[in-house]
């Protein structure tokens, strides 16, 4: 007898059924919940998504989760880099990153740029008009920095609420 044969076999009944299954089982894991990192978005497939604005305003488009974000996008801004979202839901985003600071001494454009750990809080859910249609957007900002001893903002060391920015201008 011969184990070793060039011809397939054809599949039983039993093999195409447990092929099927096999199918069906993956086409449900593809649209049923799971728990756990990135399940976020088909947890609650009705609900729309909140945007964070880009630069502090919705005309210049907005994303989810962003990794770096600013008020303004301006030189003496602050920008804070890195951002992970450990939270972040319909009413309240809760981002942690790197902030940079900027003492403007002497000057902004010569100052040196500091970086702290940071906290950033976005609510204040309102719906915005955009070039591409009306979005949900966060529009307040609550930034908190841990402050190290001796930095040159004059500032006590610790976390502290260093602004409330205006997120989205709608």
């Amino acid at each position: 007898m011969n184990h070793y044969t060039t011809e397939r076999p054809s599949p039983s009944v039993p093999v195409l059924t447990a092929a099927l299954l096999l199918a069906c089982a993956c086409a449900l894991l593809a649209i049923v919940p799971v728990s756990g990192r990135g399940a976020e978005s088909i947890q609650q497939p009705h609900a729309e998504k909140v945007l964070v604005a880009a630069c502090g305003l919705e005309t210049y488009g907005g994303s989810i989760r962003p990794r770096e974000w600013s008020p303004g996008c301006a030189g003496g801004s602050l920008l804070v880099r890195g951002l992970r979202w450990p939270s972040y839901g319909q009413s309240r985003a809760v981002g942690k990153g790197t902030g940079l600071f900027n003492n403007c001494r002497p000057s902004c454009a010569d100052a040196t740029i500091r970086r702290y750990p940071t906290q950033l809080t976005m609510t204040r859910v309102r719906r915005c008009q955009t070039d591409e249609g009306a979005y949900l957007f966060f529009t307040r900002a609550t930034v908190r920095v841990r402050y190290p001893r001796g930095n040159p903002f004059g500032k006590r060391p610790g976390w502290r609420t260093d602004g409330t920015y205006r997120a989205a201008s709608c």
